[in-house]
């Protein structure tokens, strides 16, 4: 599942300070420029297209799963009280079927 990729830039809910310039130049130096609204469709239309994957996607638990029974991983950040907390969980051996 890791692997090296091109380079890529992704903006998200800040993307109004990013100009057509910025962009432009992101890509002169050879990487991808991407515009999101959720950064977890990134991971998952990656998966999906690099592993033929058919049932990928959200469910109302978070992260990312297979057949709303298999998760594959979950990352999450909270900052609560001026503290922040961040966490992963990637599950290695879940069966892709």
């Amino acid at each position: 599942m890791f692997e090296h990729n091109p380079p890529a830039y992704t903006v998200g809910i800040r993307e109004g300070i990013y100009t057509e310039e910025t962009e432009r130049k992101v890509v002169g130096l050879g990487a991808e420029f991407h515009r999101v609204k959720r950064g977890e469709q990134v991971l998952i239309q990656m998966l999906k297209e690099k592993f033929k994957l058919e049932n990928l996607g959200r469910t109302e638990n978070a992260g990312v799963w297979i057949n709303e029974q298999k998760k594959i991983g979950a990352i999450g950040i909270q900052v609560r009280n001026g503290i922040t907390s961040h966490g992963l969980a990637l599950n290695c051996e879940t069966d892709l079927k």
